[in-house]
């Protein structure tokens, strides 16, 4: 009985090599089933989580939170015997309160979290019933046949079947830097003896393809594999803290010791009032109970100073944000990319695909010494050089044709590769069988850095091999000896020229052009690259322009760059004068100054050089990966922030040493997908500007966070310390403070972080790396509006204005309409820092931001509840239709004074409101 393909994979070891119509075939869809139901799926058990009853009692480690509870709790015991304990019970629910409400937000934020990890999906190339697909990684199964190409993540241990040069990057294993040499299995190289990780015939899940290409066969998936039994020591850490959750903890701090410097005061200044109005302390349960309230006092004013819950609200924005960005097809992956996107100064973008729609289409031809389009190429169908083309075209190709089930055909690979492949199956040519056809014995990918790809092959009568080839024009010709004209093989010195120019002519026209030559060996290379290059005796055959149609609208992007003030170049792998014209068409290159250079060109530059250029260089073109990286450098060393796109192995340099690397989601490869700190899902310029307007908003919103928090802080501290030399120990009492604490950490966050983007917001300059997060603006503000909110409360501690006639003396009344009206206050502020400048205006966009009027609802109707009916848990008292209406107008006195501080900001730091 024959055994099936993952029995013969997964039973032995190490795993039989298999036939060649096993390897062609791969597995069918019932083996599928049975290989998963057997070995299961390609799935790492993800670490153990908390359960949420140990993350909620965390939330109650936090010391302040733990001295208040003690306190509360001594409180009531001090209240049973004096008969008045409901305010210690309000305090313990307060705090009851507050920690739930932490427990939620930071609950939501890492959901938020869950989802973006759940759209952050690997796939691979694989051949199942005789046709190639890709597939999600978790959806590989034991004896899957699998491609493997340069850039590609290995997505499950398996044996080696074919290779040609293949380089495994194994250091996510071993921490070797070099790349590992790999053989097919019974390969007479295995025999050597090297020392090596692990077996030289063996790639194993989390490695990645530097160079080369083959297949392997499935052995081992999810927790089986190397890195799955090693999971125990790649459990979840902690997330490192973003640059700009490094400040806000700083100044969280900075504030908290003034909060606590301000409790200490608050403290003494009880205890001196407490002496001079002749009160003595002594054993019995009223000091006791006097003391204790002074204790919780200052206690809750440093739990209401200090911010502790900032950075974490920030995490939370930064999540909801992140999502949102998600939707807007840019998909980050760390909370600092989400941050620096928008304070990006410089893009260094790629055409294929980013500017361009990836839609190629050959449609301009070379062969045989004249011009052909696709409309009447199956004129030379029969010309032996278009034969020799085709055969080129269908070999000297890693790239796959799969034909989905709504009748498209979708690339698996290049895509320079797929619309080849795609025009031989529009002339009724199968790229399969010329594959079937031809032994391959030697095959170099392509890649940047070479800008070509060579396939060396078996003539069939077995009398030599013939070396393909297909790359740049530039390269490839200068290695051709002979040309084909009219049929013969000619000395190309003649027509060196005018291929040239034929070049540049459909260069010109932003075709992307590719050379095809071919020469005859007596001998197959060896396993080396450089050997492939060494003799340049080849015959050119011929070239083909492929054109990609640029994206809608990417020119308007490009000029929103401008207006925001963030500078765009291209860095392309295309021949100079293809590169002018896609520039020009998208408005990189505007004017006489703006300098488009080669890489040869750029290479020649010093670095003195090349910081003079750097301003006014907008275009790169047969870029090298080592260009990018070192205009990225030289960018850096200017201290601009800049952003890189990417979707090559060879881009992940550049990619990591940018600021916020940007890889592209349906043409890039897993390498740099994994070397990027955000994927564009749909490989489009514009969802970077998407990302660039979120990036800021995300920052603004922040700050506008911080502005009200600060406020809140200012008038509570000032009111608190102020009020007992006023004659009023308590103007606040604890729960009333918790109360406080609780809007200002969490619902303002909420309210908050939901900003959505505004118009305006790309048409400023980008913020400076030294910018401080809190603006001179923002201080002015904070300031001024805390001084008019505070001098109002204190009056209302002395005159009790807004108290009708019959409550006049009330001291609970009293106190309850100063608490009433410190809260309505916030809710007002609330809305004055949406508007962070002077053109903005509080309510605009607030049909945008629907939870921002659902929070402030629950917050006012929450504020009415508490006066009502809260009572001796919350020492408040009900208060008449005429308070609350003279409260309500009072407080809205803090809206028109918001307008007039903008104004004066507008006039004070005019460059802060400088526009790009």
């Amino acid at each position: 009985m024959k055994e099936t393909l993952q029995e013969a994979t997964a039973e032995k070891t190490p795993p039989v090599l298999l036939d060649k119509n096993r390897i062609k075939v791969g597995l069918c869809d019932d083996e599928v089933k049975i290989s998963r139901e057997k070995y299961g799926a390609n799935i790492l058990t993800p670490p153990a989580r908390k359960p949420l009853w140990q993350q909620y009692l965390e939330k109650f480690q936090d010391p302040t939170i733990i001295l208040l509870g003690i306190a509360a709790v001594l409180s009531i015991i001090i209240g049973v015997f004096k008969g008045h304990y409901l305010e210690g019970i309000g305090i313990i629910l307060a705090i009851i309160l507050a920690t739930g409400v932490s427990f939620y937000s930071e609950y939501k934020s890492g959901k938020e979290f869950d989802i973006l990890n759940q759209i952050k999906e690997e796939s691979a190339k694989v051949i199942r019933n005789g046709k190639f697909h890709s597939i999600a990684v978790r959806d590989i199964v034991v004896g899957d046949i699998v491609l493997m190409e340069p850039g590609d993540k290995i997505p499950a241990d398996g044996q080696i079947l074919e290779c040609f040069g293949l380089y495994i990057d194994e250091s996510t294993l071993t921490g070797e830097s070099e790349a590992a040499r790999k053989y097919p299995a019974g390969s007479p190289k295995l025999a050597e003896k090297k020392e090596t990780g692990f077996p030289r015939d063996m790639v194993y899940r989390g490695t990645s393809v530097s160079d080369g290409s083959g297949k392997l066969v499935v052995t081992a998936v999810g927790d089986k594999t190397e890195i799955g039994k090693i999971a125990a020591s790649l459990q979840e850490q902690d997330a490192q803290q973003t640059p700009l959750q490094e400040k806000l903890e700083v100044l969280s701090k900075q504030i908290g010791y003034v909060g606590m410097g301000v409790a200490a005061l608050i403290f003494v200044a009880l205890i001196v009032r407490h002496i001079l109005m002749g009160d003595k302390f002594g054993w019995d349960l009223d000091t006791l109970g006097r003391l204790l309230q002074y204790f919780m006092i200052t206690v809750t004013i440093i739990v209401v100073a200090v911010p502790e819950g900032l950075p974490m609200m920030v995490s939370m924005s930064l999540a909801f944000n992140m999502s949102k960005m998600a939707k807007a097809n840019c998909l980050v992956k760390s909370l600092a990319a989400s941050e620096t996107i928008g304070s990006a100064t410089v893009i260094c973008s790629d055409k294929t695909g980013t500017l361009t729609q990836n839609k190629m289409k050959a449609v301009w031809f070379h062969i045989d010494g004249k011009l052909y389009n696709r409309d009447n190429l199956k004129e030379v169908l029969d010309n032996p050089r278009w034969e020799s083309m085709v055969t080129n075209i269908g070999v000297n190709s890693t790239a796959n044709l799969e034909s989905l089930e709504d009748g498209t055909v979708r690339t698996v690979g290049n895509a320079t590769e797929g619309a080849l492949l795609n025009l031989l199956q529009d002339l009724g040519l199968d790229y399969n069988k010329i594959r079937e056809n031809t032994s391959v014995v030697r095959q170099v990918p392509f890649s940047s850095a070479r800008k070509r790809m060579i396939t060396v092959t078996e003539k069939t009568d077995k009398t030599g091999f013939l070396c393909y080839e297909k790359g740049a024009p530039s390269i490839l010709l200068e290695e051709c000896s002979h040309c084909i004209i009219n049929g013969e093989k000619v000395p190309i010195d003649e027509y060196r020229q005018k291929i040239k120019d034929d070049v540049k002519s459909a260069s010109s026209q932003a075709y992307r052009v590719l050379a095809f030559t071919q020469k005859d060996l007596k001998y197959a290379c060896d396993d080396s690259v450089e050997c492939c290059f060494t003799d340049h005796d080849h015959v050119f055959v011929g070239l083909i322009g492929i054109a990609d149609p640029l994206r809608p609208h990417v020119d308007e992007s490009v000029e929103v760059c401008h207006n925001a003030g963030i500078d765009v170049k291209m860095v392309t792998g295309d021949d100079i004068n293809t590169a002018r014209a896609i520039a020009r068409e998208c408005k990189i290159v505007k004017s006489d100054e703006d300098i488009i250079m080669t890489s040869k060109e750029f290479q020649k530059l010093s670095d003195e050089e090349l910081a003079q250029k750097l301003k006014h260089l907008k275009v790169v073109a047969r870029s090298r990966p080592l260009d990018k990286l070192r205009l990225v450098k030289a960018l850096q060393s200017q201290r601009e922030t800049v952003g890189v796109t990417g979707d090559g192995t060879n881009d992940a340099p550049a990619l990591k040493q940018s600021d916020v690397g940007i890889a592209m989601g349906k043409s890039g490869t897993e390498v740099a997908k994994e070397s990027a700190d955000i994927i564009l899902v749909d490989d489009n310029f514009r969802s970077i500007v998407n990302g660039i307007h979120w990036g800021r908003t995300i920052f603004e919103n922040i700050q506008r966070l911080i502005q009200f928090q600060l406020t809140v802080n200012f008038v509570a501290l000032t009111v608190a310390f102020l009020g007992p030399f006023l004659g009023v120990d308590f103007p606040l009492t604890v729960v009333q403070l918790l109360w406080v604490n609780i809007i200002m950490d969490t619902f303002a966050a909420l309210a908050l972080s939901a900003e959505p983007p505004r118009a305006d917001t790309m048409k400023r300059q980008p913020k400076s790396r030294d910018e401080h997060i809190i603006t001179p603006q923002m201080a002015s503000y904070i300031t001024m509006a805390g001084i008019f909110m505070s001098a109002v409360l204190l009056v209302l501690l002395k005159t009790n204005f807004l108290t009708g006639e019959n409550n006049i003396g009330d001291e609970l009344y009293n106190q309850t309409v100063l608490f009433t009206t410190f809260v309505l206050f916030q809710i007002w502020n609330e809305f004055n820092c949406r508007a962070l400048r002077s053109e903005q205006s509080p309510f605009k966009g607030l049909s945008q931001n629907k939870g921002f009027i659902i929070i402030i609802a629950i917050i006012f109707i929450s504020q009415i509840i508490m006066v009502h009916i809260g009572g001796g848990l919350f020492r408040t008292k009900p208060l008449e239709a005429e308070t609350w209406i003279k409260i309500i107008l009072l407080t809205f006195s803090i809206i028109p004074l918001g307008y007039i501080i903008r104004f004066i900001n507008s006039r004070l730091f005019k460059k802060g409101e400088k526009k790009a």
